[in-house]
């Protein structure tokens, strides 16, 4: 009979291995998000009591930083992880993984399909379509319209034709309304889809294009913070090209001096777009014509980050936010000075 204690401390030290080691995996579907779990090989060859007994997991968390020159904005290579440090609720952490654009991508384009989006449709459908190609081969794009509430046009796919030729149904969503836009309620689905259909290792994003504009009434469905939440949980970052911008002034009118134009502004609140971009660590782009740019542009910001990977120093899955801070080291800001970083606020840990 094996004795308790020596297989719990075989199960431990199993367990641990080298984070590059768990990423040359094949992919599984974890709809819990990010967080990568991993259970030793002796685990799984064990009776289900032993497994019950002695189950012992360890958590990878991957996050991704985009390092900026603080004058020209364009994206900083040659970084290595001496060059940065990260803290989880005020705690450094090990950096057991870093990289560059080696991890695949799993982006969902969302597509706003409200009335006052529609008169952009033939330039954000061009540009999406034209976008595709700025993809690596190992990347998986899903398609999906919104306004009121969401519908998948097209799943996860890796075909870059089927793709191109399924993009033109957005125009086509019938499940979705166009008078009312709901942007936190959608958030929220599209978050949700992306948990469940996405694999890993991939970088989860949500990539929406949209006016960013909210009828002047109470939002319908799911709230803000919950739509945050579900970011939160499966590590997405959410970012928004800004397009549009023209519902009052369709149902107004237009002109400087039109007063009712000018008392609707006053009630007509934006949306949550550069909320969850911000707090996502995502970005937002407001292309003044030339979308055909700023797509392809988003994108090329996208493949310029870098992805660090850490075990958490508090291994407990309480279901709690946990703060993320990354910093450049000494030596960094002596190579680099004072690059400006975009990372996300933080994330849950799931039960």
């Amino acid at each position: 009979m094996i004795d308790r204690g020596r297989l719990a401390l075989l199960a431990l030290l199993v367990s641990v291995f080298p984070a590059a080691q768990m990423l040359a995996q094949t992919p599984r579907s974890n709809p819990a998000g990010w967080q990568f779990s991993v259970r030793s090989p002796q685990a799984q060859q064990g009776s289900k009591r032993e497994e019950n007994l002695f189950r012992v997991e360890t958590v990878m968390v991957l996050v991704d930083v985009l390092v900026l020159d603080e004058r020209t904005g364009i994206p900083l290579t040659g970084l290595d992880s001496r060059d940065l440090v990260l803290y989880e609720d005020r705690v450094e952490q090990h950096l057991s993984h870093f990289s560059r654009d080696r991890l695949p991508l799993a982006v969902l384009l969302m597509v706003d399909v409200s009335t006052s989006v529609q008169q952009f449709f033939p330039s954000i459908l061009q540009a999406a379509r034209d976008s595709l190609t700025r993809f690596r081969e190992g990347d998986r794009i899903a398609i999906m319209a919104f306004a009121g509430t969401t519908q998948v046009v097209q799943g996860f796919s890796r075909d870059r034709a089927l793709l191109a030729a399924k993009i033109g149904d957005v125009s086509k969503a019938t499940e979705v309304g166009e008078d009312l836009t709901w942007i936190d309620n959608s958030v929220y689905q599209a978050a949700r889809y992306i948990r469940w259909q996405s694999r890993t290792p991939e970088r989860r994003v949500l990539l929406v294009i949209s006016d960013n504009e909210e009828a002047p009434l109470p939002s319908q469905g799911f709230s803000r913070s919950q739509a945050m939440t579900q970011l939160d949980e499966g590590g997405i970052v959410l970012c928004s090209i800004l397009r549009g911008g023209a519902r009052l002034e369709m149902i107004y009118g237009t002109g400087k001096k039109n007063r009712l134009l000018r008392s609707m502004r006053k009630h007509y609140k934006p949306g949550s777009l550069k909320h969850f971009s911000d707090r996502s660590g995502g970005l937002v782009i407001s292309p003044d014509s030339d979308l055909n740019r700023a797509l392809p542009q988003l994108i090329e910001l996208l493949r310029a980050r870098y992805t660090i990977g850490y075990y958490p120093s508090n291994p407990v899955r309480d279901g709690r936010f946990r703060r993320i801070q990354v910093r450049l080291s000494d030596s960094g800001k002596q190579r680099l000075g004072s690059p400006s970083l975009k990372v996300r606020y933080g994330y849950i840990l799931n039960h």
